[in-house]
């Protein structure tokens, strides 16, 4: 195999990686937004299980950063043997991920604002009701 194949194998690797995390990143940012949904409604068990599936979708683009990592480390040399519409489409799925986890984050933000507030307002009903004590017979 030559140097110029291998770096095409290489660069093929690494978009491969990268349309997985992409994938996996859009995933997330549908779950996110399923979620405020959820959170919405109140219904306790649609939103667990769905909290099940958010954590295996994170767990799954953890599992797959390990290898983009590596494959990225050398990202100037992959780019160096790639044509112009790979570079394009490197580039954008870098993109693509980023604005989704952008997405995630904002959505999660707001979400754990709303999660506080509907907290501050149980502490506050619980203070308003009466003190136990001894119940009278």
């Amino acid at each position: 195999m030559t140097d110029h194949e291998q770096a095409n194998d290489n660069l093929d690797n690494m978009l491969a990686q990268l349309e997985r995390q992409a994938r996996l990143a859009a995933e997330l940012a549908v779950a996110a937004r399923r979620q405020r949904v959820l959170m919405e409604e109140g219904e306790a068990q649609p939103l667990l299980s769905h909290l099940d599936h958010r954590q295996r979708l994170i767990d799954a683009m953890d599992s797959g950063q390990g290898e983009l990592d590596r494959e990225a480390s050398m990202l100037e040399e992959k780019l160096s043997a790639a044509t112009e519409e790979q570079r394009r489409r490197v580039f954008a799925l870098i993109d693509s991920i980023k604005s989704n986890l952008a997405e995630v984050l904002a959505v999660d933000s707001a979400d754990s604002g709303r999660i506080a507030s509907r907290l501050a307002d149980v502490i506050g009903g619980a203070r308003n009701m009466p003190r136990g004590g001894n119940p009278r017979s």
